[in-house]
Order: structure tokens, then C-alpha cells, then sequence
């Protein structure tokens, strides 16, 4: 809250008519001689993913392989954010008895957030977790009491090695990173 304290004496004697007219008698008041205004305002609470790319390419698949996609996140007030993924890893079409291969590659993911003092960042997070549904909280990581504003945002990817052959085909997966205040 903003108080200003205006000194106004030269407005006496209009202070002096006003008052009589008021007071509804032709008495003299005594005038102020200052005024104070009282400012109030407000600031709506924003947060938002500012636009980055939408596609990522790990090229060709290999265990360990860690690629990265930078984002910004715009939020003024404490935050939380949630990733989740369609198919808990990059998957490949198929139909009928894989024999043995996987159309499945694992993947973890962890985020880093520039903030106000410092950065939020998660931990590795598996991406059977990351389904839809799937179970554990790093899914979600709180921005505790920090904001960031206009910040730069990353996302980074590591290929988990698999337990079975995959089969040939093109994989992929579709990630849902959703940015909002902690309250939601």
C-alpha cells in the first residue's frame, strides 16, 4: 500500500467553504491544511510456458544418449510443475508377437528452472512413471517459495538402456509439461 500526504494551505479557505456547505451552517470550520490520499492497486497472479519448440530428436536411439529442449516459464508467484507422458516411453508401431524384441525404449527426464535466487530443479524421473496415471510424485516439482519470471527453462532426456532388443521402426512419445501456481 502507497500513502502520499499532500500539504495544501493555500486551499484553506475552499476548504473553509466546503465544510460550511456540509455542516448545512454559515459557522466558520477549521480548514485542514493537508490531505491524505491512500493508493491501493494489485497485480494478477500469472504463470504461463513462454513458447519454445514443440519437437525434440534423440536421431538414432542409444542407451544413455541425453538430449535437452529449452523452454521459458513466466510466473509471478510460487508455482508447480507437472510432466507427463502418452506412452511412458518412445514407442514404435506394432502389431501381433514381438518374438522376444521391445517396441518400448525407456527414457528418464528431470527439469531445470531458473528462478528468482537459484534454480528448482528435479530429479531423474522414470517414464513408466510419467504416463498418464503412472505411480510416484516426480511427476510434479514445486517451486517451493520462488518465482521466475521470464526464466529459461530446461528439459532434459537420457535413454535408459532396455533389457530386450527393439524392434526397426520410428519411436516416439508425447510429453505434456504443464506450468501453474502451486494452488492448483
Amino acid at each position: 500500500m502507497l500513502q502520499i500526504r499532500l500539504a495544501a494551505p493555500a486551499l484553506r479557505l475552499l476548504g473553509l467553504a466546503v465544510v460550511a456547505v456540509w455542516s448545512g451552517s454559515t459557522a466558520l470550520a477549521v480548514a485542514p491544511n493537508s490531505v491524505e490520499i491512500t493508493y491501493r492497486g494489485s497485480i494478477s497472479p500469472k504463470c504461463s510456458v513462454i513458447e519454445g519448440p514443440s519437437e525434440l530428436s534423440f536421431g538414432k536411439i542409444e542407451a544413455g544418449k541425453v538430449v535437452s529442449l529449452a523452454f521459458g516459464i513466466d510466473c509471478n508467484e510460487p508455482y508447480k510443475v507437472t510432466i507427463e507422458s502418452r506412452n511412458g516411453g518412445l514407442m514404435a508401431p506394432a502389431s501381433g508377437d514381438l518374438n522376444g524384441f521391445t517396441n518400448l525404449v525407456p527414457y528418464e527426464v528431470r527439469l531445470v528452472v531458473a528462478a528468482d535466487d537459484g534454480e528448482v530443479q528435479s530429479g531423474w524421473c522414470g517414464s513408466a512413471v510419467l504416463k498418464s496415471g503412472g505411480p510416484g510424485t516426480c511427476r510434479e516439482i514445486s517451486s517451493r517459495n520462488k518465482i521466475s519470471v521470464k526464466s529459461v527453462a530446461s528439459a532434459d532426456w537420457r535413454l535408459a538402456p532396455g533389457a530386450q532388443p527393439l524392434i526397426a521402426g520410428r519411436y516416439s512419445d508425447a510429453i505434456t509439461i504443464t506450468v501453474g501456481p502451486r494452488g492448483i
